[in-house]
């Protein structure tokens, strides 16, 4: 299981460089499986290289794809930046209303595994999103998530 996992993080790291070819050759290392969370390693550079080709329609159905499987390996902190990366490719598409929800199952899911850093950048976007298409329960819905937070943070003395 060491060797998908090596290129997976390589395959991210050439995702982040716009480095096309290396991230190609990561994906075909990643031999699909059954296994849902090498699936999802793989689906996930899959999308990210969709995005890198301009393809943000490919590109979201890996991210869903992989964020599924990822929830199936009970990896949420994987299947949170899936969801985010799901919502990048949604506004590529010209869809703000359908970002706003991945943006906010993303940040819900960073909040319930402890990791604020990650949570609160996705849940602003969520918010700003909400607000300009008029999501209201989304909204609602982010004010309930930091309230609850805040209740749940440690007070510090």
């Amino acid at each position: 299981d060491t060797a998908p996992r090596a290129w997976f993080i390589r395959g991210l790291v050439a995702a982040e460089r716009g480095d096309s070819a290396t991230l190609a050759q990561a994906i075909a290392a990643i031999a699909p499986s059954k296994q849902a969370d090498i699936q999802a390693d793989r689906q996930e550079l899959t999308g990210r290289a969709a995005l890198l080709d301009g393809n943000a329609g490919a590109a979201l159905t890996s991210f869903e794809q992989a964020a599924a499987n990822r929830q199936q390996a009970i990896d949420y902190r994987g299947m949170a930046r899936a969801l985010a990366l799901a919502g990048e490719a949604s506004l590529k598409l010209g869809k703000p209303s359908e970002a706003a929800v991945f943006y906010l199952r993303a940040g819900r899911s960073s909040l319930l595994q402890g990791d604020t850093a990650a949570a609160t950048p996705q849940l602003k976007r969520a918010e700003e999103l909400a607000r300009q298409t008029s999501q209201t329960g989304i909204v609602e819905e982010i004010a309930r998530l930091r309230k609850a937070a805040a209740e749940r943070a440690p007070v510090r003395t």
